[in-house]
């Protein structure tokens, strides 16, 4: 980062020009005391254009774009500072597969709350999963209208064997769940088929006694694999059905609330706006388990919505 970048980007958040900006600088090196001031007042100003005040590299990023890209920043290239790269608004799948790449402290998250503030500020809705707390900045920043909303994992009351969509049968929805809790290693040993004959049974018992729109929930799931019998240590299935109880009781301990719960509608209503997941307590397995579980949700609900 240079001097004149710095320079550039203060006077954009002051909405002054260079000249006004280097004469500030000179009385606050001449006034301790204005030099306090002038630092809180610029911390706010950057924290509202959506920036990390302690992220260096961050700074120089604000630029002046043409309307309908989305100011992504700078690229260099080793020796200066090189073009402003944008992303067309207009192309659905260039957020969807976008990724950020670079150094530690290289500005990867100013740059992922940038594109995402004037994402939402357009109107779009996205789901962001937050596993290092740095992305609630969003909600002072973005419009009214369009802020997201934080939700901690306890909030959730999600039935995880619940299908995104009524055109969805319970079966194949399955399958998914399965490789879910499997982490998506595919085993050629019937494990799938024994999970849905199981699941399958139990769902059949529970709408029976409540209904058909309740599901079984991870909490009587759990009972009922711990309830199987195989006859003996050496049987194959064996080995699947340790290693699936584990994750089940894993999942029990860390979504608490959610698995006792048997329907929900949470998780239409927050596909209808943009969700900030805050995800810095979950780690290893649950965490994996439901960044993948939501994202996958997300993608069966949007595909039967398209229909």
């Amino acid at each position: 980062m240079n001097r004149r970048n710095d320079m550039d980007f203060l006077a954009y958040l002051l909405g002054k020009d260079r000249r006004d900006v280097r004469n500030l600088l000179r009385n606050v090196i001449l006034d301790p005391e204005l030099k306090d001031t002038v630092t809180v007042f610029l911390r706010t100003k950057v924290i509202k254009e959506g920036g990390d005040p302690d992220d260096s590299a961050a700074l120089p990023l604000v630029g002046h774009l043409p309307p309908g890209l989305m100011r992504v920043g700078p690229v260099w290239n080793g020796r200066r500072e090189g073009p402003i790269f944008a992303i067309p608004e207009s192309t659905k799948s260039n957020v969807q597969h976008l990724g950020l790449l670079g150094a530690t402290r290289s500005g990867k998250s100013y740059l992922l709350v940038s594109i995402v503030r004037q994402y939402l500020d357009a109107g779009g809705t996205c789901w962001l999963f937050d596993v290092e707390d740095e992305h609630s900045v969003l909600i002072p920043i973005v419009a009214d209208g369009h802020k997201p909303i934080a939700l901690l994992p306890r909030h959730l009351r999600i039935s995880f064997f619940q299908p995104p969509s009524a055109a969805i049968s319970f079966k194949t929805w399955l399958g998914d769940i399965c490789l879910l809790l499997r982490q998506q290693v595919f085993l050629r040993d019937g494990s799938l088929n024994l999970f849905s004959a199981q699941m399958l049974d139990l769902a059949k018992r529970k709408h029976d006694s409540a209904g058909p729109d309740q599901y079984p929930s991870l909490a009587e799931t759990l009972e009922c694999f711990s309830n199987l019998k195989f006859g003996g240590s050496k049987v194959r299935s064996g080995t699947w059905l340790e290693s699936l109880l584990n994750r089940l009781t894993m999942l029990c301990d860390t979504f608490e609330e959610t698995a006792h719960t048997t329907g929900s509608t949470m998780l239409e209503q927050l596909a209808e706006r943009s969700v900030i997941f805050r995800l810095r307590s979950v780690r290893g397995i649950s965490l994996q388990f439901l960044v993948d579980y939501l994202m996958i949700w997300l993608a069966r609900y949007q595909e039967e919505q398209e229909l």
